[in-house]
């Protein structure tokens, strides 16, 4: 299923290059990241995954992204709960087909001035 969906639908950016390595990695083969994209209202990471093969279970979800607070929402981006982010990386539950909505707020990247001396 992740294989199909990879083909089908390959991974876009609107705007900017993206980095060499991917941003988002789960460990399991029933959870399908389908989308990753800049909040409506803020400058946080929302990342949409699904599960495709009707089963239960929780699985670990990683980023190469500097993740400071992670927060389960619904599909309005509307908080539910903290996750614990430790590392890079939190654990997640899912039911049968369940859509999980995570909305990342990230460390702010300091890029150096063009005027420093």
């Amino acid at each position: 299923m992740r294989r199909a969906h990879e083909f089908n639908q390959p991974f876009l950016a609107a705007e900017g290059a993206l980095p060499a390595e991917s941003l988002f990695f789960t460990d399991s083969p029933h959870l399908v990241i389908d989308t990753v994209k800049q909040a409506a209202d803020s400058k946080d990471v929302v990342v949409r995954l699904y599960e495709c093969h009707g089963t239960r279970g929780s699985a670990g979800l990683s980023s190469s992204l500097p993740v400071k607070a992670a927060v389960r929402t619904n599909l309005l981006e509307e908080p539910l709960g903290k996750l614990k982010w430790k590392m890079n990386g939190t654990h997640i539950a899912f039911r049968p087909f369940e859509i999980i909505t995570l909305r990342l707020a990230l460390d702010s990247i300091q890029t150096p001035s063009p005027h420093a001396g």
